[in-house]
Order: C-alpha cells, then sequence, then structure tokens
C-alpha cells in the first residue's frame, strides 16, 4: 500500500492562511458574521493549501486538483462558520501578528485605514517629489558645467585679445592669434548645440523646464535655460584687435563674462533651493511614515494577550468537552458496581 498523507494538519493551516492572508482576509471574517458569506474561488484555495495535500485529496477523491479546490471554495465558509469564536480570534489574532498590521481590513478601523491611505499617498509622491528634484539638480549641475567650459573659451578669448593688441606683433602673428578666436567661438557654439540632459538641449534655445516638487497640482519649481551661443553673447563677429567696426573688444568680452556668470550663480542657486526641497520631503515622508506606522501597526503586547486568552479558552473548551465525552465510560464500572 502507499504511503498515505493526513490532510487534517494541512486544511487547518489552510484556514489560518485564509485568515492571515490580506487578500482573503475579509472574506473569512463574512465567514464569520452574520451577514452574507464572500465567494472565495478555487484558485485562491488552491493557492494557500499545501500542494501535496491538494494531491493527496484529489488522489483519495478521485478527482482533479481543481475539482477538489473548486469543492473545498464552496465548503470552506459554512465550515468557518461552525469553528468556536475563541478559534476565529486566534485565527485573525495570529494574523495581525504575523503581518504586524492592526488594520487589513477597512473592518478593522475604517477611519485608520483612510488616514493611512492618504498618508501612504502623501508619502509616495513626497518621495517621488524628492527624486524630481534629483532630476532637476542633475539638470542644472549637467548646465552649470557646460557653462563652465564657455568660460574657459571666453577666459582664453580674452586673452588672445590683450595678446593681439602687443605692439611687436605683425599681421600674420595676429592672424594667428584670430584663428583660434574663431576656433573658441565655434566651440562655445558647439557646446550650446550638443549640451543636453534626456534629450532636452539646454542651451540651444530658450527653454523653460518645470519639475514636479510636491505631492500636490501647483508644486512646481520652473527652470529657466536662456539660449547660449556666440551671436547671443555678442561675440559673432568678434575680433582679437580693435577696427572701425569693433572698438572695445575686451569690453565685449566682459559683457560676455558677466552674463555666463550670472546665468551660472543662478543655476547655483537653483541647485540649493531644490537640495533644500529634498529635504523638505524626506522629513515629510519620515514623519507621515511614522504616524501610518501608529496607527496601523500590531500592538504587539495586545494582540498578543489577545491570542493568549483565546488559545486558553479553546483549550479549556477542549478538555470540557473531553471531560463531558468520558462521563459515560465513567458512569458505566460505577452502575456495574452497584449492580
Amino acid at each position: 500500500m502507499g504511503e498515505t498523507t493526513d490532510t487534517a494538519p494541512a486544511l487547518g493551516m489552510l484556514l489560518v492562511a485564509l485568515a492571515q492572508a490580506p487578500e482573503t482576509a475579509g472574506k473569512f471574517e463574512s465567514w464569520t458574521g452574520e451577514g452574507a458569506n464572500e465567494p472565495i474561488s478555487g484558485e485562491e484555495i488552491a493557492a494557500h493549501l499545501a500542494p501535496e495535500a491538494l494531491s493527496a485529496l484529489a488522489a483519495e477523491a478521485g478527482m482533479s486538483e481543481a475539482q477538489v479546490a473548486a469543492g473545498l471554495a464552496e465548503q470552506v465558509p459554512s465550515f468557518v462558520d461552525a469553528i468556536p469564536a475563541e478559534l476565529i480570534q486566534e485565527f485573525q489574532t495570529a494574523g495581525r501578528l504575523a503581518t504586524g498590521f492592526r488594520t487589513d481590513s477597512s473592518k478593522d478601523d475604517a477611519a485608520g485605514m483612510a488616514i493611512t491611505i492618504r498618508a501612504v499617498t502623501e508619502v509616495n509622491g513626497s518621495a517621488q517629489a524628492a527624486r524630481d528634484s534629483n532630476d532637476a539638480i542633475s539638470l542644472a549641475q549637467t548646465t552649470e558645467g557646460a557653462l563652465k567650459e564657455v568660460t574657459n573659451n571666453l577666459q582664453r578669448i580674452r586673452m588672445l585679445t590683450v595678446q593681439a593688441a602687443n605692439g611687436i606683433y605683425a599681421v600674420t602673428d595676429r592672424s594667428a592669434i584670430q584663428q583660434e578666436v574663431a576656433q573658441r567661438l565655434e566651440a562655445i557654439d558647439t557646446i550650446s548645440t550638443q549640451t543636453q540632459f534626456n534629450g532636452i538641449k539646454v542651451l540651444a534655445k530658450d527653454t523653460t523646464v518645470n519639475f514636479q516638487t510636491g505631492e500636490n497640482d501647483g508644486d512646481l519649481i520652473a527652470l529657466d535655460l536662456p539660449q547660449v551661443n556666440a551671436k547671443t553673447l555678442g561675440l559673432e563677429d568678434f575680433a582679437a584687435e580693435p577696427t572701425p567696426f569693433l572698438i572695445d573688444p575686451l569690453s565685449m568680452i566682459d559683457s560676455a563674462l558677466v552674463e555666463v556668470t550670472s546665468l551660472r550663480s543662478i543655476l547655483g542657486a537653483v541647485q540649493n533651493r531644490f537640495e533644500s526641497n529634498i529635504r523638505t520631503q524626506d522629513t515629510g515622508v519620515v514623519n507621515l511614515s511614522a504616524a501610518r506606522e501608529r496607527i496601523e501597526a500590531t500592538d504587539y503586547a495586545l494582540e498578543t494577550a489577545q491570542y493568549t486568552q483565546a488559545s486558553i479558552l479553546q483549550q479549556a473548551g477542549i478538555s470540557v468537552l473531553a471531560q463531558v465525552n468520558a462521563q459515560p465510560k465513567n458512569i458505566l464500572p460505577l452502575l456495574q458496581q452497584l449492580g
């Protein structure tokens, strides 16, 4: 004969699992109340019943596992309804101890559940807003890094312009200097057209990028990025030495440097603002998470006491039932002695 599997413990564990699992805890509670029983599917039964027990039941009944699970789904609600209240409380308390949540469903605490859902919404929104602010910092840093190189090119152009004003240089010497100036200006234009962040060309045209920095509508910070190239800096036809059309070349470069430096300062200030927003959002997440924890977390001292109480009541009931069942056996010898 083949080895048989004792399915009774597995069925008991099935009931415990149904009482503890968030997706079935509400249905389990409906089976213990006075209202209508919420149906459960065979798939849910199969998901929480040990596979070897399901196979053993199917083999014993000569049915498929799906048929056995469907049959159990029909019978389990009425079976649970007949279970003593102390054992039901023990199941539910064990579920709260196992999951760590006091409110598995809205039945446990409707107001508390509503508050925790709002807290979760705000926590998720604040966490994403902090990530958005980090993205904004990354974009600002990318732009500022490009402007730093623009500044380096302008500094080099200014130095070459000072060099070109030296009277010892011949025309060919100044022409060589002008060639490098032209290359530096082209480098600035290249930086303008090629610098991008996630597909956004941050210096190629006037651009405004909005960042969601809070969990609500309107919690936005706008980052304005102007176009920066040789033309917008007033250096499109720049020459390294004074000409009839270019009286003060050094003043022109100084103006361009002031414009770029001003933009870099703005980007630095914006980064500090985003960093402050991240700290604010992180603080909110910590506080809201703590509040949510206080509302929905299991009170282990209370639940352990209730679990112990239910267990004692259950064991006492079993002991009394055993004594009652033993009374006929004890009375029979007495009757025989009297006879």
